[in-house]
């Protein structure tokens, strides 16, 4: 079963200050996120509630911490389907996957075939970071 979750957008860590509300989309970050990946190049964004982070392997992932979601955008340089709804207030998207992450390793457990796969090479300890960050932001 797939979850879809509604939230409202409430703000963007690491950005330049200069960025308004109004200018701040998902689906850019996505599309940047997803080019970051394609280039080889780590990079980890936190934005509203969500973390996305692209990986030198050529993969990225958009993550929702708070109940442990999370859907693949990219594999291997591949840009994969997203579905993704957003509006200026609200966004929507398809959960395809569940994560955890412990030590080095990304775990993702697919919730169409129940397929768990362990993930090593990920800049695991930097992506907890930005989770803790956004948790600390988000509790206050």
């Amino acid at each position: 079963m797939k979850r879809t979750k509604k939230r409202k957008i409430k703000g963007r860590l690491n950005t330049i200050p200069s960025i308004s509300r109004g200018e701040m989309s998902i689906r850019k970050e996505v599309e940047h996120i997803v080019e970051c990946a394609q280039a080889g190049e780590g990079r980890i964004v936190a934005l509203g509630p969500l973390v996305l982070f692209s990986a030198a392997s050529g993969d990225a992932w958009m993550l929702e911490p708070d109940d442990g979601l999370a859907i693949p955008l990219c594999r291997f340089g591949e840009p994969l389907p997203v579905n993704l709804l957003e509006t200026s207030e609200r966004f929507s998207v398809e959960w395809t996957h569940t994560y955890s992450i412990q030590d080095d390793c990304f775990r993702v457990l697919d919730q169409g075939s129940g397929r768990m796969t362990q993930i090593m090479g990920y800049p695991t300890r930097q992506i907890a970071q930005a989770i803790g960050q956004l948790t600390k932001l988000n509790s206050t």
